[in-house]
């Protein structure tokens, strides 16, 4: 009996057994998903931790590194513009080039990482190609014709230039290109040619191509020629210098721009690199200011075969049709030629380096006929050579390279008419800010305040003020403005939550008021942030008056506001590079120099003025930093920081500026362990500057 009952159990326990473990099998997979899931989640948790850390790690470092090689560069810059002798003058241009060699490592190396990280985000602002295009060849102009190059630049007029996409990184591509065609050259020319591969309303598929007489590339080379570091050979590093990242960076911004580069080369024959990249269209594009340009005959002598193709492209777009020729015999020949059949050319347009003649003897040949007794006669040459040319010939002269506008201001001289935005040819064309434009400046800091305002009314803007974004919003709500300049760091409401309110509002009305950022935040991602939260542009603080007339010049023009040129325009408070002041040297002198160029008659003392309200202002804010770093409150820290770095920069306390903006980079980060310290540097910097400002100051009776 009891044999047949532990018989029966074990049945059970068996069947028991069995079943659980069928249970047990069907659920293993679902168990086994959910625990692969748990530790998917985890694996990315842990990569955004890493993203994060690599991300401030590169803000960081973007900061460490750049800081000393700006500091350097600036003093230099300062030292320039203390009239050195000549052999002085060279040693500040080699260090100059040394620091800027060594800067252009550095940004190359962080862009490669953030482009890999994916903190690399293109723009979507609108810019003009042309513009663009022949900013960035004019700027190796000096480089290339002192080697004996010749520069050629082709951009057809029928090409669409209004375009949005990411300007800052396409200037970045050409420059790469065009730097590396001017390096590896010794004799010949550089090129740069665009085409449109595909356009239509609202967009366009871009060609650039630039080509070279240099060196070459062997073909076993040119498959890893765009690897990161990689250069032909070791002796090229050698001999020419750089880091073999230029070509890398610029191939995958060609791809996040849609496109793709390539190239062809045989060595001892140069090389010609091609890259693709798609833009939108602008749909609201410039009038063109080619009306009014007379027709007439025209003579066109260049020995180099794309820019006289570039030439002949501009002038037959303004219905002048051209003879082109290569050499001074045939200029002669065919001026001869022409007043013997009685339809003389009324316009010749002649390089001084033609292969047979020198600029001044063909030009003397020509005005000694008096045949060409009203030729408009116009010659294309070096910089440095302007003034002599004109001074000993009376024509017309045009620096290579040639853009567009500095022609086209020449063509309508004759008739009376002056472009006032063309440029000479000499320097690139200044641009012109907006007189009687409301701007409204929203700003927090007085000082801030005080100095933009004396920049953009020194512009002839009419500026209304806010504190912060509140104060912003009220302002727009009873006023219209052609722009809007929102400091992003205020109490109350900050600059975003301000721009998106003001967004909001526009919404269906048709109106959009460009709104420019203003921060001193130099943390990657800042930019995309203002950009997404509704703003149209970007500028750093300390701010300077050529930034400002540039976002000006760029969103006013867009609006039809209209433009003056400003006595002001070559002013510039704090240099771009953040350049620190000697340790003892508590204050930069030349900062509150150009300071006083913002004074208009008839109002108080502006240097006196922004002085007295920093000193009104600091102590507050050291207060702050005091306590945030008693308290470990990096909260605190970076807003105090942030405040005193700009304005302290304003008045040319550039010491303590950098001390600032080095402590707000800490305290991001969250860790500081000598914050207490490096408050007290700061309180030391700020009573050094009190005692050199409250010098300056007139004495109270």
């Amino acid at each position: 009996m009891v044999d047949g009952r532990r018989q029966g159990a074990g049945s059970l326990l068996a069947e028991y057994c069995g079943q659980l473990g069928t249970v047990l099998d069907r659920r293993s997979p679902g168990l086994a998903l959910v625990t692969a899931r748990q530790q998917a989640l985890q694996r990315m948790l842990e990569a955004k931790a890493s993203d994060d850390a690599k991300t401030k790690f590169l803000a960081n470092m973007s900061h460490e590194l750049r800081t000393p090689v700006n500091g350097v560069l600036g003093m230099l810059e300062l030292v320039r513009h203390t009239e050195p002798g000549p052999r002085q003058q060279h040693y500040l241009e080699t260090a100059r080039r040394s620091a800027e060699t060594l800067l252009a490592i550095i940004n190359g190396i962080l862009d490669i990482s953030k482009i890999e990280s994916g903190k690399i985000e293109l723009e979507q602002s609108p810019f003009d190609l042309r513009d663009l295009v022949e900013d960035v060849i004019e700027t190796f102009g000096d480089a290339a014709y002192g080697k004996g190059l010749d520069l050629a630049c082709f951009v057809p007029a029928s090409l669409p230039t209004a375009l949005i996409g990411d300007a800052a990184r396409l200037r970045q591509i050409l420059t790469n290109l065009i730097g590396n065609a001017v390096k590896f050259t010794e004799n010949g020319q550089i090129g740069i040619r665009v085409d449109a591969v595909e356009a239509d309303a609202a967009s366009a598929m871009l060609a650039f191509e630039v080509s070279d007489t240099g060196i070459g590339i062997p073909a076993d080379k040119q498959r890893h020629i765009f690897d990161a570091f990689a250069q032909a050979d070791s002796s090229t590093t050698r001999r020419y210098g750089g880091t073999g990242l230029g070509l890398s960076i610029a191939k995958q911004l060609c791809e996040m721009m849609g496109g793709a580069i390539g190239l062809t080369s045989e060595p001892g024959k140069g090389a010609t690199f091609r890259f693709t990249a798609r833009f939108a269209q602008q749909r609201e594009r410039a009038q063109s200011a080619d009306i009014g340009i007379a027709p007439r005959r025209a003579l066109v002598a260049m020995t180099h075969t794309l820019n006289r193709q570039s030439l002949n492209d501009h002038l037959s777009h303004w219905g002048i049709p051209a003879r082109v020729v290569e050499n001074g015999a045939a200029v002669l020949a065919e001026l001869r030629g022409a007043a013997i059949r009685g339809l003389p050319f009324q316009l010749a347009i002649v390089d001084s380096s033609l292969p047979d003649a020198s600029g001044g003897d063909l030009v003397r040949s020509i005005k000694a006929d008096p045949a060409n007794a009203d030729l408009h006669l116009i010659i294309l040459g070096l910089p440095d050579r302007q003034s002599e040319m004109i001074r000993d010939n009376a024509v017309g002269y045009l620096a290579k390279p040639v853009r567009q506008s500095a022609l086209r201001a020449h063509l309508l001289a004759p008739s009376g008419q002056r472009l006032p935005s063309a440029s000479s040819g000499l320097f690139m064309p200044p641009p012109e800010a907006a007189a009687g434009a409301r701007v409204l400046l929203v700003e927090d800091n007085p000082v801030n305040l005080e100095v933009g305002v004396g920049i953009l009314e020194g512009f002839g803007c009419k500026v209304d003020t806010a504190t912060n974004g509140v104060e912003a919003l009220g302002r727009y709500a009873n006023g219209k403005y052609g722009l809007i300049f929102m400091d992003c760091q205020m109490p109350e409401m900050d600059g975003f939550k301000a721009t998106a309110e003001i967004r909001k509002q526009e919404a269906g009305s048709g109106r959009r008021t460009p709104i420019v950022a203003l921060t001193a935040s130099a943390i990657e991602g800042d930019r995309e942030q203002c950009l997404a939260s509704g703003m149209d542009d970007y500028v750093p603080k300390p701010f300077t008056a050529e930034q400002m007339r540039t976002a000006l010049t760029s969103w006013l023009e867009r609006a039809g506001a209209s433009n003056t040129q400003s006595k002001y325009e070559h002013l510039s408070l704090v240099s771009q590079v953040d350049a620190p002041a000697l340790r003892n040297q508590p204050i930069d002198e030349a900062v509150l120099d150009r300071l006083s160029q913002l004074q208009r008659e008839g109002r108080p003392d502006i240097v006196n003025r922004v002085i007295t309200l920093f000193i009104e202002d600091a102590p507050g804010l050291l207060k702050e930093l005091e306590e945030g770093a008693a308290r470990g409150d990096m909260a605190r820290l970076r807003h105090a920081c942030h405040a005193l770095k700009a304005s302290s920069a304003n008045v040319g306390a550039l010491p303590l500026s950098t001390d600032c903006e080095e402590l707000e980079a800490l305290a991001r980060t969250g860790i500081v362990p000598d914050a207490v310290m490096r408050v007290a540097t700061i309180i030391e910097d700020y009573q050094q500057a009190h005692m050199a400002l409250t010098a300056r100051l007139p004495a109270v009776a």
